[in-house]
């Protein structure tokens, strides 16, 4: 299954740790993602990869993301990306025909047909 992750560059960078021009950008975002975006399966983890990403607007950045295997799947998604940075922070996750609104007390979500 593909999909996106739109997120604002300034707290993305905050969250990696790098900067989009530095050399380990990429690299930090995809180690930064897996770490804090995946579908759990039993005990099975599911990582995205990144397929790619831009940014538009000099604000916004969005990660072309690919979970392998995952079309029916019956599991969670477990989402803490930016979660522990920003009190506020909330994040929403289209996945099929739903969707699933994760915040700092909210992290874990079941899926499945």
């Amino acid at each position: 299954m593909k999909g996106t992750l739109k997120v604002f560059a300034d707290d993305w960078e905050t969250a990696v740790g790098a900067q989009e021009k530095d050399s380990n950008f990429k690299a930090k975002s995809e180690i930064y993602l897996q770490k804090n975006f995946y579908l759990a399966i039993g005990k099975k983890k599911i990582v995205p990869v990144v397929l790619g990403s831009k940014t538009i607007n000099t604000q916004q950045m969005v990660f072309f993301i690919e979970f392998k295997n995952a079309n029916s799947v019956k599991g969670e998604i477990h989402n803490t990306v930016l979660l522990d940075l920003f009190e506020d922070q909330q994040n929403l996750v289209h996945w099929g025909k739903k969707s699933f609104g994760f915040t700092p007390e909210k992290t874990i979500e079941k899926i499945g047909p």
